[in-house]
């Protein structure tokens, strides 16, 4: 039914669930999986305190740059290792590391590689932005030209206690 898989992951927990489901999707034969993270750009450098930067501003942009190198290079890491713990479950596995707006590259990537499913993780919590902009998840569901598939942990690991009878 889905040949071809798209999972988006940004490694949060909803990541990580719909990891699974995406899994499951691409286990039958012939079925083909592409793990796709997102990088975004940073529009303002990085720093910990509110004051400018008591450096040149050659110094500062090229500490700026190694900052986003690291953080591009753990993201490249940890994709590497669920592309690893996939494949070593018998899957075809493709990984894509992309820079940009993550529901813009999803949607292209989609395209790109003729998706029959894109499986992403939604965050339960929404924030004002979330309602005025739409976040991710919705936005891909939204805007893609196949079947979206938004995988929520929430609830996940919580113990809930059993309802009791009433008694007589």
């Amino acid at each position: 039914m889905f040949n071809r898989v798209l999972f988006a992951t940004d490694f949060s927990d909803h990541a990580e669930t719909a990891k699974k489901v995406a899994a499951t999707l691409a286990r039958e034969d012939g079925n083909k999986l592409w793990v796709l993270t997102v990088l975004e750009p940073l529009d303002e450098p990085l720093t910990m305190v509110d004051e400018p930067p008591m450096v040149s501003p050659e110094v500062w942009e090229m500490e700026v740059e190694e900052e986003e190198v690291e953080l591009e290079h753990e993201d490249a890491v940890r994709l590497h290792q669920d592309v690893a713990e996939l494949e070593a479950a018998g899957l075809d596995v493709t990984e894509i590391i992309r820079v940009g707006d993550p529901a813009k590259e999803i949607l292209d990537a989609a395209e790109e590689i003729g998706a029959d499913v894109i499986v992403l993780g939604s965050h339960s919590r929404r924030t004002i932005r979330d309602v005025l902009l739409g976040d991710t998840a919705a936005h891909v569901a939204k805007h893609a030209s196949c079947p979206v598939l938004t995988i929520c942990s929430c609830g996940e690991g919580r113990k809930r206690s059993p309802k009791q009878a009433p008694r007589d």
